[in-house]
């Protein structure tokens, strides 16, 4: 963010008006910076496919078959929840939904790599705090699913984003 703000004028944008997105990890992160990062320029956050709550992952990880979830949580944390408890809390933005910005999620029911209950508890989560916030979930849908641009997860995702993009930013 420092660096979007610093680089403003370089790089053509209005550092008053920034939505932070993500795709997966990627998702994760955008959140937790938007979520927490006290700069009024953040209007929004977009997660797809977002893992938010890092403990529930842990102890309700992917087929192992698919992707070993436990192993890469235990990596990129340092540890298990047990271990390395408030680091899992400090990274997983469902437990900033309080400072959530204007947000949307879209996850796909069939998503094996990233359970939906990861978007369905921040959206409960962001609901329980009053925060603005859209979850389109895609029954039929996987994780990536965005990716073939004119499929149907690509489509809804881009309409739902472009009328989030113009309704935060204005």
């Amino acid at each position: 963010v420092a660096y979007l703000r610093a680089n403003a004028a370089r790089l053509g944008i209005d550092p008053a008006r920034v939505v932070m997105m993500g795709r997966s990890a990627g998702g994760e992160l955008a959140l937790l910076v938007a979520y927490t990062t006290p700069d009024a320029g953040i209007r929004g956050a977009v997660g797809y496919y977002a893992p938010s709550d890092l403990r529930y992952g842990f102890t309700h990880p992917s087929n192992p078959r698919v992707l070993n979830s436990t192993r890469v949580l235990t990596l990129y944390l340092g540890g298990t929840p047990a271990t390395a408890g408030d680091t899992y809390d400090a990274a997983s933005p469902i437990n900033f939904a309080a400072s959530a910005v204007p947000t949307l999620l879209l996850h796909g029911e069939t998503d094996e790599l990233v359970s939906v209950m990861q978007s369905v508890r921040l959206d409960s989560a962001l609901a329980r705090a009053g925060r603005p916030h859209l979850f389109l979930r895609l029954p039929w849908a996987t994780h990536g699913c965005d990716y073939n641009f004119l499929g149907p997860c690509a489509q809804l995702g881009t309409f739902a984003l472009e009328r989030f993009l113009a309704a935060v930013t204005r």
